[in-house]
């Protein structure tokens, strides 16, 4: 009851969230030497570390903080890639917080951090007898033919940093995505005096999920064809760079967003898809008001929430008011000119159209790539 009295009280939360997709490491790179991939978040730039914050309410006057992070499965269970680098140690992520007396916010980074991966012949149970244990630890938790070093890592790590209580499972990897993973941080502190890290007066937080390039099929948009839409019939052509991770259009969005007032987001369903090419107009949304500016758009893969690189694209005027199904102002609108300035795929979208201002139909501008 004491400890608990004195317990520093703090509360956790995630200041930059890692890139869906790193490339873990192999233990022959970290062995020799390598840097290797290191953890990045999803800041602009590319070069930002992950980050926790940890606001602390109240601590006692000697006692000492530190932030410890580890992965975990999707579903919390620890998990057996382990971390290395700098504040690396035991396959965990240490890094001592300030302890001044007063409340204070500290933002750690984790700077040249990665992730090292297990090969798959370790990734299976030991095989040995349910009821055998190694240090209170089922003995069949551990990885077939792992070094010790990793099945000690691994040990440690469910019987000391098991921040959400998950208990080992007799087949742990059973049914799990091995090659997804969260990072997961919690603070311990330390009475003056004593030798034991306690769990504080604080919640466990997570990352979002975190996987390989063969996981999250990256969709990248090549071009988009026209790059300026004043009709809400007017097709829009989105070409990737490989093919579509989707068969069906259910299965993909195109959304736009507006980064500047107003701030409008929009989400559309792909009106049809063709292996390298995704086929969207704004039939489809009730859009009241016109429509003017600067939007970017990027794809999304429902199954997964993956997402591409945003392209821009420019609406100017667009509404779908119900006059527009006038054939005589339809045709009107054919001949009006986007009062934007051309750019270099002004040409190439002129090779589309036809005489009315279409895109022409997609089954006869589509050419089966080259083997």
């Amino acid at each position: 009851t004491q400890m608990s009295e004195v317990a520093p009280k703090l509360s956790l939360s995630i200041a930059h969230q890692p890139t869906k997709i790193h490339r873990f490491r192999y233990l022959k790179e970290v062995s020799d030497g390598r840097m290797g991939s290191v953890l990045r978040s999803r800041a602009p730039g590319g070069k930002t570390p992950v980050a926790v914050t940890a606001t602390v309410q109240s601590v006692s006057a000697g006692y000492k903080l530190k932030l410890v992070g580890c992965t975990i499965f999707e579903d919390l269970m620890t998990h057996p890639f382990y971390l290395t680098g700098d504040d690396c140690r035991n396959g965990v992520f240490e890094k001592e917080l300030s302890s001044e007396s007063g409340p204070s916010e500290q933002e750690v980074k984790l700077e040249k951090v990665g992730i090292v991966c297990t090969p798959k012949k370790q990734r299976k149970s030991k095989g040995k007898p349910s009821g055998a244990s190694e240090n209170g630890v089922p003995a069949h938790i551990g990885m077939q033919n792992g070094t010790t070093q990793e099945d000690n890592f691994y040990m440690e790590r469910i019987q000391k940093y098991n921040f959400f209580g998950k208990k080992p499972k007799q087949n742990p990897f059973q049914g799990k995505d091995i090659n997804k993973l969260r990072l997961a941080f919690q603070v311990f502190y330390q009475l003056p005096g004593s030798s034991d890290w306690l769990a504080a007066d604080c919640s466990p937080v997570y990352t979002e999920v975190i996987g390989d390039a063969k996981i999250f099929s990256k969709m990248e948009i090549e071009f988009i064809i026209p790059d300026s839409v004043w009709r809400p019939d007017q097709d829009v052509w989105l070409y990737t760079k490989d093919d579509l991770p989707a068969q069906s259009v259910v299965e993909l969005t195109v959304r736009l967003e507006q980064k500047s007032e107003p701030f409008m987001i929009i989400e559309l369903q792909p009106k049809e898809l063709k292996k390298h090419l995704v086929v969207f107009n704004f039939e489809q949304p009730i859009l009241t008001n016109a429509v003017s500016g600067s939007f970017s758009v990027t794809l999304v893969d429902k199954r997964n929430d993956d997402s591409s690189e945003p392209v821009k694209l420019e609406l100017i005027n667009l509404s779908n008011d119900p006059s527009g199904s006038d054939p005589v102002k339809k045709k009107a609108r054919c001949d009006e000119k986007p009062a934007v300035q051309q750019d270099s795929l002004d040409e190439l979208v002129g090779t589309f159209v036809d005489d009315n201002g279409y895109l022409e139909d997609l089954s006869q501008l589509y050419v089966e790539p080259r083997a």
